[in-house]
């Protein structure tokens, strides 16, 4: 990317200082010297813990060829600087139109809510893709830009950083975008001048109110992402529940509802069959049936199915298109991802790490079980402590066995949080429950002791590859950690590789 650094920008930013001379032409923003790359802007800004000055050595190391801040320029800085007021405004119209403003030429879709998000953005890629078109995609695990899959840090990243992925797609020749919006990132900004021409709501449940405090806070920040729409464009609600008939009031946008075949909904959808390899559902399109089969394990993805249909659906893409995308998905990764080497029982990895994630997991589990449901889980350090009994309970009260363990305590103590857990669990119940604190061990222990017929769900963590102890990441990952568990016990075909 090249673009003219003219007086329209500098205009734009209405600079209260300009340092040197400023350069023809620019490549890129970041505030991470780390990802400079030979032409960036270097935007360096004060936080609670570091000065963005502090890595400016390493910026023009890199190549920066500007400078963006609020702070004094020092002296002897080697490169120009533009320094600004209203820092906030700066940032936010640099780092749109230094990269082209690429939200305007993609049809960009958001998705909010507490579950589902990852899912679903997969299924909208793939319906996109079945359409022709080439789909950008940033989610929690993950940055497509229809070039190249980058690690994700953030489920929504940081302004700079989605401006200059989305610009990757549109080189790339994406004609769509498709990205997860947090509730941090709609109450930080984040997606400010952002254009959504669709926007999806799946659910709320309780998540997050360490950060948002109470549920009414937490949907307001959601709401964000629909007051931010204009008339013609799309909003996709799931109508299942009390918040999302507040959405349909609340959106700006050209409304269309998702639920079950009772609610009334645009677009209804009900299960057929369900097991371990995948599930059927019959939607029903304003009037017009169809049937999909998926490969995605869970009766909850029927509404994660529904949504993106919706979205498709929502945009002109016919039914066929519609289901053959859906049909073509294979699996989103460590979302209920199954590890097989062999063993005559199922083993998933899924994400699930909420109350509401968690005892839906389970309920779907359930009924394909011929045998016993183990549950492993943890919950994360420094977070909404108040979720930690309730899944305590959740977990024993739907699964016939439970391990608690770790997952990332960061500054906590493991065991601490898993004695929260455990609090949770009635006193009938506790017989059911293990606490294996090491996560390792915990695996290692349910599948060892796993039987014909049984499903073992290790939920929590789905793809990430780390744990977080201490404050310090060190490589993790359930599915490998179970394959090799099983390759312990004697199962030695594995589907899932480092």
């Amino acid at each position: 990317m090249r673009f003219a650094v003219t007086a329209g920008l500098v205009e734009l930013l209405l600079p209260i200082q300009i340092y040197g001379a400023l350069p023809e032409v620019l490549t890129g923003i970041t505030q991470e010297s780390r990802l400079v790359e030979p032409g960036f802007v270097y935007v360096a800004r004060s936080g609670s813990r570091t000065n963005g000055f502090e890595f400016i050595n390493d910026a023009i190391e890199r190549g920066a060829a500007l400078v963006l801040t609020a702070e004094p320029i020092p002296a002897d800085l080697r490169i120009p600087a533009i320094r600004v007021e209203d820092f906030r405004t700066a940032f936010v119209s640099a780092s749109h139109y230094i990269t082209g403003n690429p939200s305007h030429k993609l049809e960009l879709v958001g998705l909010t809510g507490t579950n589902g998000k990852t899912s679903t953005a997969h299924l909208v890629r793939s319906i996109f893709e079945a359409a022709g078109s080439k789909c950008a995609m940033l989610t929690t695990i993950g940055y497509w830009t229809g070039g190249e899959m980058l690690e994700a840090s953030l489920t929504t990243p940081d302004l700079d950083r989605t401006c200059m992925l989305l610009a990757r797609g549109v080189e790339a020749g994406c004609k769509y975008g498709v990205m997860e919006v947090s509730s941090h990132a709609l109450d930080q900004g984040r997606v400010d001048g952002l254009k959504f021409s669709a926007a999806a709501f799946s659910n709320l449940t309780q998540d997050h109110l360490d950060y948002h405090q109470t549920m009414e806070s937490y949907f307001d920040a959601k709401l964000k992402l629909f007051h931010r729409q204009e008339a013609e464009d799309l909003a996709v609600v799931n109508i299942n529940q009390p918040w999302g008939g507040k959405v349909v009031k609340a959106a700006r946008g050209r409304v269309v509802t998702v639920g079950s075949e009772s609610s009334g909904a645009d677009l209804t959808v009900a299960n057929l069959t369900h097991s371990v390899q995948g599930a059927s559902y019959r939607l029903n399109w304003q009037g017009e049936p169809f049937e999909v089969s998926t490969h995605l394990v869970g009766l909850y993805q029927g509404e994660n199915i529904a949504l993106a249909a919706a979205i498709g659906l929502g945009k002109g893409l016919s039914t066929a298109t519609v289901r053959r995308g859906i049909e073509s998905l294979q699996a989103v990764p460590g979302r209920m991802e199954a590890v097989k080497c062999g063993q005559p029982f199922a083993v998933l990895a899924d994400y699930s790490h909420t109350p509401d994630a968690l005892e839906r997991a389970l309920a779907s589990l359930k009924p394909l079980a011929d045998n016993r449901l183990i549950a492993l889980f943890g919950c994360g350090g420094d977070r909404d402590r108040a979720k930690r009994p309730l899944m305590g309970r959740i977990a024993a009260a739907g699964a016939d066995l439970v391990f608690i363990t770790s997952d990332n305590p960061r500054t906590e103590n493991p065991a601490e949080i898993c004695a929260e857990i455990l609090a949770g669990v009635p006193s009938e119940l506790r017989p059911k429950v293990t606490v294996v604190v090491d996560r390792r061990e915990a695996t290692f222990e349910a599948i060892s002791g796993a039987r014909a017929g049984d499903v073992v769900l290790m939920a929590g963590k789905g793809s990430e590859p780390y744990l977080e102890i201490n404050g310090r990441r060190t490589p993790y990952d359930d599915r490998l950690v179970a394959a090799e568990a099983l390759r312990a016990v004697g199962y030695s075909r594995g589907d899932i590789q480092a």
